[in-house]
């Protein structure tokens, strides 16, 4: 038989036999592929948590010390922010008041200003100063079209509008009162509880401004790690379930309690000091994390699901992540919030595999001693892992 023959028969037997399978990963694979990067001994005496599930399927990928409580740093700002959008929905707007306290007689004003509101973060945020620039000029023509001309003053600002009005807030309410030629004879700002205002003095309200909708809120917090934002939507969140009561840090954590327990998330998987995640003494378990992105995921209001995901940074394009997945698979797939405090660096959200799988994610580290650019390293190699993981679930 000649070589050529040879060659004709061979690529005919090859032609009849059922195409090769190609290689795919198992989920025991991603598993060992997974510990390799988390368990180098780089990280002693720090420790990781993990927790990978098929949002599909409910189907564990990986899991390390999923159920122990770590240190979230800025995830956190996951369950403020889930909180946030399950009690108002994306679009409601937190208001904040102008009231005059007193009487209103021949243009003046015989008492204070009075300031409150319903947590509105942007109100207070140093980022939009410009726009509260604006604002306080609507509430100024307000003021002009009811004849007002003179207020005593001084201004009361409640803390559930701003906690602690700088020069950001002052001095562009009194700009705006004096250019609508307004006399403020008492000039001074006080922050005081609801309850400290006046009780012998009628409030008679003269302007509101709302906020921009809570999902362009949610999506601020979570996309720049924005503390105060964080933590104007906690004390807006539990003064909404506990109306009426000063949201104190023990009422912060029953309302987180509450929703977490009206999602079906174990709230013993949370121990809330805050709101944003500065706080040390925060604690959430990697799986009580993607336990809670499941349910995000799955939300029966499609438009709460929808403005939770979006608000995410994405892999090399927004927010914290701008800088990192700039090359791969995993660039402008993954969708994850951040966290940072020192000796913390935490990493969680949802990312869609090689297959098409639907995967909620949690990586947690504390307590390490390397450089955390060493710990973005190990996040962003298993994120990648997962990113180009090509096994289907069982029987698919």
């Amino acid at each position: 038989m000649t070589a050529r023959s040879l060659f004709a028969a061979l690529a005919v037997v090859l032609a009849s036999l059922p195409a090769l399978a190609q290689p795919t990963y198992t989920r025991w694979a991603l598993a060992d592929s997974i510990d390799a990067v988390l368990g180098d001994g780089d990280f002693t005496p720090g420790r990781w948590g993990a927790h990978v599930v098929d949002l599909e399927t409910g189907e564990v990928l990986y899991s390390r010390d999923a159920y122990a409580p770590f240190i979230p740093a800025s995830n956190m700002k996951l369950v403020t922010t889930a909180a946030a959008l399950d009690a108002f929905g994306p679009d409601h707007r937190l208001e904040t008041r102008l009231y005059g306290a007193g009487t209103v007689a021949y243009g003046t004003l015989d008492g204070p200003l009075v300031v409150r509101g319903a947590g509105d973060p942007a109100f207070a945020g140093r980022r939009y100063r410009t726009e509260l620039r604006g604002v306080f000029q609507a509430w100024a023509d307000s003021l002009r079209e009811r004849r007002v001309r003179t207020v005593f003053g001084p201004i009361l600002v409640t803390d559930d509008a701003i906690p602690d009005p700088d020069a950001y807030f002052v001095q562009p309410l009194i700009d705006a009162l004096v250019e609508a030629d307004i006399e403020v004879v008492d000039r001074t700002v006080r922050v005081v509880p609801p309850e400290a205002l006046p009780r012998d003095r009628p409030l008679v309200r003269l302007a509101s401004h709302r906020s921009p909708p809570m999902t362009a809120l949610v999506r601020l917090t979570n996309e720049d790690s924005d503390n105060l934002y964080a933590e104007r939507l906690l004390w807006a969140t539990t003064a909404a379930a506990y109306p009426g009561v000063v949201p104190h840090s023990e009422l912060r954590a029953a309302a987180v309690g509450s929703f977490l327990r009206r999602i079906d998330v174990d709230p013993r998987m949370a121990v809330v000091a805050d709101g944003s995640g500065l706080s040390r003494e925060n604690r959430l378990s990697p799986a009580g994390i993607v336990e809670l992105l499941a349910v995000m995921w799955t939300h029966p209001a499609r438009a709460t699901r929808e403005a939770f995901v979006a608000s995410l940074p994405v892999g090399g394009v927004t927010g914290t992540l701008e800088r990192r997945y700039r090359r791969g698979d995993a660039r402008g797939n993954v969708r994850a919030k951040t966290g940072y405090i020192r000796e913390v660096r935490t990493l969680s959200g949802y990312v869609t595999t090689a297959a098409g799988r639907e995967l909620a994610f949690s990586l947690m580290c504390n307590g390490y001693t390397v450089r955390t650019s060493r710990v973005n390293r190990a996040q962003d190699a298993v994120v990648e892992l997962l990113a180009d993981f090509e096994g289907r679930p069982p029987g698919g």
